[in-house]
């Protein structure tokens, strides 16, 4: 009966977050801005004032990014133009993984916003630029910074598009992992949710 009423809530308060499952809304406190031709631009730091309490604080505004589909805490499993440092401006396998991840969705769609980005990373001097402005401003570990070419590269169509197909198949090969069982709610036989 429990698992029933949390179905029900689910179904009719959370819908929102039901819709897309490829995409999350999480605080991105940096857009890495890049021009048409690769060049590094700014580092945009996007903050917020909010009321808590009686106080007003300053905080990272949110974005709708690519959601992995996997579990990232083994291997290199980057996300759509939208990562943790170690990805987008990191120095190893994680980078590389991101920055190849960029030239297969650029390649597959031809979206303007993905070849400035893949041309940025072709382009060690621009890298070096976006490392440096990040280490000026002091960047926490950790933090999740967008790319940025005229706007956030992920709510392009394209990009999401694009995302929509890469999560599916790789949750595809999860859940034909997890096997088949019954689901409480319904009853039905399908595959386990992982």
């Amino acid at each position: 009966m429990l698992i029933q009423a949390l179905a029900e809530y689910a179904d009719t308060r959370l819908q929102d977050q039901l819709n897309d499952l490829a995409f999350e809304t999480k605080q991105v406190p940096y857009f890495l801005e890049i021009g048409c031709d690769g060049t590094f631009l700014n580092l945009v730091e996007r903050t917020e004032q909010v009321q808590r309490g009686k106080k007003t604080v300053k905080q990272p505004q949110t974005l709708l990014i690519p959601k992995s589909p996997v579990n990232r805490n083994t291997g290199e499993h980057p996300l759509l133009a939208c990562d943790d440092m170690k990805y987008v401006l990191g120095s190893e396998k994680k980078h590389i993984a991101f920055v190849a991840l960029l030239e297969a969705a650029a390649s597959s769609t031809s979206d303007p916003a993905l070849e400035s980005c893949v041309a940025f990373y072709q382009r060690p001097d621009q890298v070096d630029a976006a490392r440096k402005a990040l280490a000026d401003h002091k960047t926490p570990a950790g933090a999740v910074i967008a790319l940025s070419a005229g706007g956030p590269v992920v709510a392009r169509d394209a990009v999401c598009r694009y995302w929509r197909e890469h999560y599916q198949k790789a949750n595809a090969v999860r859940n034909e992992k997890g096997g088949q069982g019954m689901c409480l709610i319904s009853g039905k036989i399908g595959p386990i949710a992982p």
